[in-house]
């Protein structure tokens, strides 16, 4: 429960940022433009923060002033939150530290050190303990900027990047959910129905795909996947019958051809619901966070879709809204 001295401050700080965002007339108006050009003035004129931004932008400039703004909303709401909810935030914005950490590695595999810049520089700065370390020289001196022992051991264990990408999810969702457990049911259920998305679809693609699926990549806490599913689930056919090994509804429609964009979805209309109606809540912050993630992906996906020409639907397909 957030502090209700602190809340009418942070409702109205947090409600001030989500308007400044885009509207779906603002996604349309980008979604009309046919050169990169005319989408990134049009994206200038919408977002204020994104005014300097060259009109020729390659896809990580763009990428780093969108990520400018999260860590900008992170400062500004960071003051207003008490030390228990500040332990969830920060459990939540790590998967921005994963993800830098995670790029530098990907470039240690390759030559062994660091040389392709193609990680945000404002999150190495913003997250102060791993400041310095795209200066690494090698996997050592790398690994020497991460405290936490069991991540250190991931780095160390992974045996390729697929596993480093399915241990890092694992280590952050099991991490959140310990740290949301018992402070906000919302956010608990939240955490533990996006387990039950990627379970089910590590599970499937494995045994469609490769090998078959190795149980160490299961993530505990689902909401409704447990260990017991693995095998049922890797004897299905096709992704709708989950419903049937389930025995429950919740995840009908869901369950379909277009899996991926169903998830999504489903995910975005519940922090949505969260943001608008859990505002005494934990999940009221993360859920703001979350949506911001959506719109940057949405521009990306955008932008991207221009630059390289794709159908105008094909384009509406990738993005959540």
């Amino acid at each position: 429960m957030l502090e209700k001295i602190n809340y009418p401050n942070l409702n109205a700080k947090l409600k001030g940022m989500y308007a400044k965002g885009l509207s779906l007339e603002n996604i349309e108006d980008l979604l009309k433009q046919n050169r990169i050009k005319d989408a990134i003035i049009v994206l200038k004129s919408k977002l204020k923060p994104l005014e300097s931004l060259a009109d020729t932008a390659k896809r990580i400039e763009i990428e780093a002033k969108l990520d400018d703004i999260i860590i900008n909303d992170i400062n500004k709401i960071y003051r207003y939150l008490d030390k228990k909810t500040k332990s969830i935030f920060d459990a939540y914005i790590l998967i921005y530290k994963l993800k830098v950490l995670k790029l530098i590695w990907k470039d240690m595999q390759i030559d062994n050190k660091v040389e392709n810049l193609n990680y945000q520089d404002n999150w190495i700065a913003f997250f102060k303990d791993i400041n310095g370390i795209s200066k690494a020289q090698n996997q050592e001196e790398f690994l020497n900027y991460i405290k936490d022992i069991k991540l250190r051991k991931i780095f160390e264990e992974s045996e390729n990047l697929f596993e480093l990408e399915s241990n890092l999810t694992k280590y952050y969702l099991e991490n959140i959910l310990k740290k949301v457990k018992g402070k906000s049911k919302a956010l608990e259920d939240i955490i533990s129905t996006e387990i039950d998305f990627i379970n089910i679809l590590s599970i499937y693609r494995s045994k469609k795909y490769y090998d078959g699926y190795n149980e160490k990549y299961f993530i505990n806490y689902g909401k409704l996947i447990k260990r017991a599913n693995v095998k049922l689930i890797e004897d299905i056919n096709e992704i709708q019958d989950v419903n049937v090994i389930l025995k429950n509804n919740q995840y009908d429609k869901i369950m379909q051809n277009d899996f991926e964009h169903n998830y999504k979805m489903y995910m975005y209309k519940k922090y949505k619901k969260c943001f608008r109606e859990k505002t005494f809540d934990v999940s009221f912050i993360i859920s703001y966070f979350y949506l911001q993630k959506v719109e940057q992906d949405n521009i990306i996906s955008i932008i991207e879709g221009i630059r390289y020409r794709l159908d105008k639907e094909e384009i509406r397909k990738k993005i959540t809204i």
